[in-house]
């Protein structure tokens, strides 16, 4: 015959077993979550850090496009002003040549 008591520890004990595998388990699944969130973080650093470096590449790119941009408006600017002064002065030469 066995003793209430007998039973009851038994079911206690196996109930603690139980609850202690399933805590390995929760702790298992917990790590593997972890390790696949942590996987992630990697892939996204290493997008990020691409996304940034091709940013720098672009940043220079649009700076030294910039930089010819004005280089060629402050041509321009020489020109069309150094045309209107020619303009001017053949004007001139022309009035000071001209019979009367």
């Amino acid at each position: 015959m066995v003793s209430s008591y007998g039973v009851s520890s038994f079911l206690k004990q196996h109930s603690d077993d139980e609850a202690i595998f399933k805590s390995f388990r929760d702790i298992n699944e917990l790590i593997k979550d972890m390790l696949e969130i942590k996987g992630k973080y990697v892939n996204v650093e290493s997008e990020l850090k691409e996304m940034h470096d091709r940013y720098s590449q672009l940043s220079l790119q649009f700076a030294e496009v910039e930089g010819e941009r004005q280089k060629l408006m402050m041509t321009l600017k020489n020109v069309r002003s150094s045309r209107n002064l020619l303009r001017r002065s053949s004007i001139a030469a022309l009035e000071d040549h001209s019979p009367l």
